[in-house]
């Protein structure tokens, strides 16, 4: 499987060491992959869920949320998007999903214990997402995305247009460093309060990362507004928690160690080598994500240590 040999090889495989009494034909061992596929699903993640020894004991979980792209070799317009939740405090994998390029990225998928944090870049930054946390009486820290997100006086009178936050404005005077202040977002008659956190870099560095994200627009056939340009030079945080607990350096901190799932998602594309994907149908490249992910975990369960972790 790891290999991606074809279904006629593992005929003759299964058969030689024993693993079947007789030959069973390819289109045989099709049939079966596709129909497990919810099966194998179900068994990973079963296994994440089960008590393991980790990097300490804590009662409350960090997870740093994320989604990758995997393409199928033969038709590469199929594309699927794989959802993933790594618990940084036991330094390993807490949540998998699969699913098709058009089911967005999105807390409310999470299966959430109350106390959870749940950490998100930009593409989390929308009032829905926020509020499907908050309901499940977790807390949340994203990449604050102004296009994305209007915020709202938390002493307004009423959620108009013109009781939004200018948050252009206010980059603009702010002094270098790291400033705070709180807003609300408002969802149809749902609000929550939250802290939107500005960190004003040296210009030098501001404008390296407004041409980073030119150059990202540009890889992409976009073009940056000046407004879009201006808000790149910042680091932009929002969150639900609490100002006692989590100041903004320590938030910044956690935001930090999204790199985690970044280097994740590198290490099982390569292990598994899940870059292009041999399936010929939606179903059957399915099956095979499910497949491999139960692999990855059958590898990491022979090493004797806890799957998934981003520096093995």
């Amino acid at each position: 499987m790891l290999s991606h040999a074809s279904l006629r090889d593992v005929s003759v495989w299964s058969r030689l060491i024993g693993l079947t009494s007789k030959v069973i034909s390819g289109q045989a061992w099709d049939n079966r992959l596709l129909g497990s596929a919810d099966w194998l699903l179900w068994l990973f993640n079963a296994r994440l869920s089960a008590p393991k020894g980790s990097v300490g004991e804590h009662s409350q979980r960090i997870l740093v949320v994320d989604a990758t792209h995997v393409s199928c070799r033969d038709k590469p317009a199929d594309t699927w998007r794989l959802h993933m939740a790594y618990d940084v405090l036991a330094g390993r994998l807490a949540w998998v999903r699969s699913s098709t390029q058009h089911v967005a990225e999105g807390f409310a998928h999470l299966l959430l214990h109350v106390g959870d944090i749940v950490v998100g870049d930009g593409a989390y930054s929308r009032a829905k997402q926020l509020l499907a946390v908050a309901a499940a009486q977790a807390f949340s820290l994203v990449r604050y995305s102004a296009a994305h997100l209007p915020l709202y006086a938390p002493a307004a009178p009423a959620w108009t247009q013109e009781q939004r936050l200018d948050v252009l404005a206010w980059l603009r005077i702010l002094p270098p460093g790291l400033s705070e202040r709180q807003a609300m977002v408002v969802e149809q008659e749902h609000c929550l309060p939250v802290r939107l956190i500005a960190l004003v870099l040296p210009e030098e560095q501001a404008e390296a990362l407004r041409r980073q994200k030119q150059r990202q627009a540009g890889d992409k056939g976009r073009t940056l507004s000046p407004d879009a340009l201006f808000v790149a030079g910042f680091v932009l945080l929002l969150t639900t928690l609490a100002a006692q607990s989590w100041s903004p350096v320590r938030l910044l901190e956690l935001y930090r160690a999204r790199w985690q799932i970044e280097v994740l998602f590198k290490r099982i594309k390569q292990v598994l080598s899940m870059h292009l994907l041999p399936a010929q149908t939606p179903q059957g490249a399915q099956a095979l994500i499910c497949a491999l992910l139960v692999a990855w975990m059958l590898i990491h369960r022979r090493r004797g240590r806890a799957p998934a972790s981003p520096d093995e």
